[in-house]
């Protein structure tokens, strides 16, 4: 076994189910196609959104998860603008809908006519050029996310679920070597959870984005990863993952007007 499984085995106990997703620049979508960025779904007498659209999942494509929808469509827009941009500082790592800087829209049913009920957006100036297009879903299941920060080993399920799970002594020597500049940054990298998914666990970058905010009693309820939107895929860390959370109790009753965002912005 190598020392990866080794760790996998050692924390079986913090998986939870996911769906990851990778972009498929050259895939043909339609209207009401979980996609990334370009057109997105726009019902009869609904207005177009103020924001920049980032992407939409439809949940009849996607892989059971549970706790999720198993149909209905989910819009995400993010404000780009340089106002924006000034309040993603690092004194301010979340915020909740009402913030304006972002938006959650929510379609339960979709129409059957989708064909002339689509909207074009301006060219996004966030995502890359390697997040457009459709969007391809692979069930997976992920431990708890690994960070290796000031305050020593956590987790996004805090400090004390990272005691004992590891096996140190079996990584010494090892490229996960702790203590080490290059084993905490292959540890970083391999046990982030970085990417694009519903559900799993988020990355947390060098500590949870939740944590680092004065409303921190508020936004531990906001477990659920609902959605992960990571600007940079492909890369062993995130240099702009965005995620996407709710209260359990909110998701499984479709309650999309309740939800926290975070930012991560690793340089």
């Amino acid at each position: 076994m190598t020392i990866k499984e080794q760790i996998i085995a050692a924390c079986e106990s913090t998986k939870l189910p996911a769906v990851h997703i990778t972009p498929e620049p050259d895939g043909l979508s339609g209207p009401t196609d979980s996609r990334f960025g370009g057109e997105y779904y726009l019902p009869a007498g609904a207005e177009a959104s103020e924001l920049e659209f980032m992407a939409q999942v439809n949940f009849a494509q996607v892989p059971h998860l549970d706790g999720f929808p198993g149909s209905g469509l989910l819009q995400f827009f993010l404000r780009t603008d340089a106002v924006a941009k000034g309040e993603f500082t690092e004194d301010r790592n979340a915020w909740l809908t009402d913030s304006g800087l972002f938006q959650v829209r929510w379609y339960p049913e979709l129409s059957e006519n989708p064909a002339a009920e689509k909207a074009e957006v301006p060219g996004a100036r966030w995502l890359t050029r390697s997040l457009a297009g459709r969007m391809e879903f692979q069930a997976a299941e992920e431990i708890a996310t690994f960070s290796v920060g000031n305050d020593g080993l956590c987790t996004d399920m805090g400090f004390e679920a990272a005691e004992g799970l590891l096996p140190e002594d079996d990584m010494e020597d090892t490229e996960y070597d702790p203590g080490t500049e290059e084993g905490d940054e292959r540890f970083f990298a391999d046990f982030g959870n970085w990417g694009c998914k519903l559900g799993g666990h988020p990355a947390i970058g060098w500590g949870d984005p939740r944590e680092v905010d004065d409303n921190y009693p508020i936004w531990k309820a906001y477990t659920a990863l609902l959605f992960q939107l990571d600007l940079m895929p492909g890369k062993e860390y995130g240099q702009d993952v965005f995620g996407f959370f709710m209260k359990p109790e909110d998701l499984a009753a479709c309650r999309f007007d309740k939800v926290l965002m975070t930012r991560l912005n690793i340089i």
